[in-house]
């Protein structure tokens, strides 16, 4: 049996207390705050964006090639062409769930693009620090803001119509 005193210590190295996160005091501390989360939401916007291009591109070769199967020959099914449709539809709906994650980061994006970095280079009067609150609420609740039937009424209009 160890002693007591040898428990406490393994205890405390396998369970080690978490001391609060320091926040910026400074304002150099904060701009790189700023740029560092600026830059993450970027590269989360990109990827998502990208994410929907793909969805994109698999939609034109689905409707390229059941247009191949299905009129290379007289005899050909046209079943083809309502599976296309149906396949075309659920790519549409995938796309407009990945449209809706990309839409949150881009709104979070313009807005620090609007609020702080125009802000800096062309300075205003009149403008609110309530940005950063709503910012602030939106990383702690986040929420889409656009319905799936909106999502996907853009993603039809801008690459199918």
């Amino acid at each position: 049996m160890r002693p007591k005193n040898d428990q406490n210590t393994v205890q405390q190295t396998l369970h080690p207390t978490i001391t609060a996160p320091v926040f910026p005091s400074t304002s150099t501390e904060f701009i790189n705050v700023m740029a560092h989360y600026h830059r993450a939401e970027i590269a989360r916007m990109a990827g998502w964006r990208d994410r929907i291009d793909r969805t994109t591109n698999w939609a034109i070769t689905v409707v390229a090639a059941m247009l191949s199967v299905s009129l290379s020959t007289p005899t050909a099914h046209h079943g083809v062409l309502l599976f296309a449709m149906v396949l075309v539809l659920l790519l549409l709906v995938i796309e407009a769930r990945r449209y809706r994650f990309f839409d949150v980061y881009r709104n979070r994006v313009r807005r620090m693009e609007r609020n702080y970095y125009a802000q800096i280079f062309s300075p205003e009067d009149g403008t609110t620090d309530d940005w950063i609150h709503k910012l602030g609420d939106d990383l702690r609740r986040p929420l889409f803001l656009t319905s799936h039937s909106l999502a996907i009424s853009r993603r039809m209009r801008s690459n199918y119509c």
